[in-house]
């Protein structure tokens, strides 16, 4: 107030800057009123460019630079270090008292070749230590899927008649019982990741002496498997799955390529990348790291050029070989490693789901030929909410919670573009009526924990989650976790 900005251009850029979409000028000495600025739908794209793409681009780009968790970097630059301290003591050595005259050390050739014979090496490996990687993680989505297919079929399959509703449900929970176990069994044999992190379906009603015996059995898997190939035989025998046999074949078939798949992941358990590679890779980096430094001092006439030559080859080099040895064996608990305890509760929670009655029942269907209609229809307006999960970046579930500084470009979004109280009015349901009570303080709420350096409270995620604050987010992506 009382300090006019004198044209809208710097008006413009003050709002910009300082982020907001309108503001009053007050005329100084003056009782006339006010002048109100407004930004525009063109302003708000450039603030919102300004603020999201620009300021939180920088912000995420430092804070992946920089971050230690699941980074190779620090165990890389312990090797690089040492050397590049050798390159700067040689240099001095050599230009002092000349020890190597100057047409060796302009001969470099052999260490080229050298260089280039190891970088193969280290490629190699880590192409074959990606593929270990993305085979293990496919075809343990595929184990799941084929079970999670299986039971769903048996679920289907199950009589609607009231007489034998008893037989149904007690065939249901035994059957994800047993299920949860297969799973938990086949990721037990390839993934090193203690059992206090690992849950199961509660084996409560399964008989003690049964329990007993898997516990001492070196193939749970095959005895899971035996177990609910019988008890699907015993069911439909007594009408508990009145299907012909043709179709209920289906099920065997998704159950064997199930257990296919789990022991096609043991190979990349059982069998670790070749010795003889590993070997001779690591020997042949440690003579690059005392090569590279005295090749580097000789080379050079400066100290500073040949420490950061030393530096990045050698330290390229060992970052290379440790990321190939992060890969191979993906089924342990560092940061890197695949989130087996995560995938272990998601078939939990896939299982459970089959369980209730909303899920086994097909939805009533009004129909009249007269007026029934096929038009399209948006998601949002008839209440069709994406029901997506949010993942982005390597965020484990061993940490949980929230990453507010990294990869949260749709929370900046949301934070930036619906900070105003009428703009709560585009979250109405879709019959009219209000949000739900207390979600208004959930707004508020989520927007001061983007705004500041507090987590948001149970309120406030929930009614992220619940769908009352889920359609700004569409198409968008934010931090692992957010359940």
């Amino acid at each position: 107030p009382g300090a006019p900005l004198g044209s809208r251009a710097p008006a413009a850029a003050a709002m910009v800057v300082f982020g907001v979409s309108e503001y009053t000028q007050y005329d100084s000495g003056s009782s006339k009123g006010s002048r109100k600025f407004s930004l525009g739908d063109s302003g708000t794209c450039i603030r919102n460019f300004v603020l999201e793409d620009c300021i939180g681009g920088m912000l995420e780009l430092f804070a992946v630079i920089f971050r230690l968790r699941g980074s190779v970097i620090p165990k890389a630059t312990v090797f690089a270090l040492p050397s590049t301290a050798l390159a700067v003591g040689c240099h001095y050595v050599n230009r002092s008292h000349a020890v190597v005259p100057e047409h060796y050390a302009e001969n470099t050739t052999l260490w080229s070749t050298f260089t280039f014979i190891l970088g193969v090496l280290i490629v190699f490996r880590t192409n074959q230590g990606y593929s270990r990687y993305w085979e293990g993680a496919t075809l343990l989505m595929q184990v799941r899927g084929e079970w999670l297919n299986a039971a769903s079929s048996l679920f289907a399959f199950c009589t609607p008649e009231p007489s034998l509703r008893t037989d149904v449900v007690k065939f249901q929970h035994q059957l994800v019982r047993l299920m949860s176990m297969l799973y938990c069994s086949a990721l037990q044999q390839v993934a090193l990741v203690s059992d206090s992190r690992m849950e199961i379906i509660s084996s409560s009603g399964l008989d003690d002496s049964s329990i007993q015996f898997l516990m001492q059995s070196q193939e749970r898997c095959d005895v899971l498997l035996q177990w609910i190939r019988r008890l699907i035989v015993l069911n439909m025998r007594t009408n508990v799955i009145p299907v012909p046999p043709p179709i209920l074949t289906r099920v065997f078939q998704e159950l064997s390529r199930g257990i296919v798949n789990a022991k096609d992941v043991q190979k990349i358990a059982e069998f670790p990348f070749p010795f003889p590679y590993t070997q001779l890779i690591f020997v042949m980096l440690v003579f690059q790291s005392l090569l590279t430094p005295v090749v580097a001092a000789l080379s050079s006439n400066d100290p500073l050029w040949a420490s950061v030559v030393t530096f990045i080859s050698v330290f390229s080099l060992w970052s290379m070989n440790f990321i190939a040895a992060e890969l191979e064996q993906p089924f342990g608990e560092d940061f890197n490693d695949l989130p087996i305890p995560d995938m272990m509760r998601e078939m939990n929670e896939r299982l459970r789901a089959m369980l209730q009655d909303k899920v086994q029942s097909p939805p009533d269907f009004q129909f009249n030929v007269d007026t029934v209609d096929c038009n399209f229809s948006n998601c949002q307006a008839c209440g069709y909410i994406s029901a997506k999960k949010w993942v982005e970046g390597f965020q484990k579930s061993k940490s949980r919670g929230l990453d507010w500084t990294s990869g949260s470009n749709a929370a900046r979004a949301l934070y930036n573009r619906h900070r105003t109280p009428s703009d709560l009015n585009m979250y109405l349901s879709p019959s009219g009526n209000s949000i739900l009570s207390g979600q208004v303080q959930a707004q508020s709420e989520h927007r001061s924990a983007f705004s500041g350096s507090q987590a948001p409270s149970s309120d406030a995620l929930m009614a992220m989650t619940s769908g009352s604050l889920t359609p700004p987010l569409a198409g968008r992506t934010a931090p692992r976790g957010f359940e």
